[in-house]
């Protein structure tokens, strides 16, 4: 079993936070972008599309 260096717990730590923050970033993207959706009054395949959509960006969220 190999043990981190200091240097190297700090890089990890720095890389960690930064997907950290990118993550965040992305969701509140995400979120905002499912807040500001104008209701879809198309026909019943755009409607469809439309939550297809949705849901694969609450998917994303969730994964987030």
């Amino acid at each position: 079993m190999s043990v981190l260096t200091e240097a190297q717990l700090a890089e990890l730590k720095t890389r960690l936070l930064q997907r950290e923050a990118d993550s965040q970033r992305q969701m509140d993207e995400l979120v905002a972008s499912l807040k500001n959706r104008p209701p879809c009054f198309a026909d019943a395949a755009e409607r469809a599309d439309d939550r297809r959509r949705q849901g694969l960006a609450e998917r994303q969220i969730q994964q987030l």
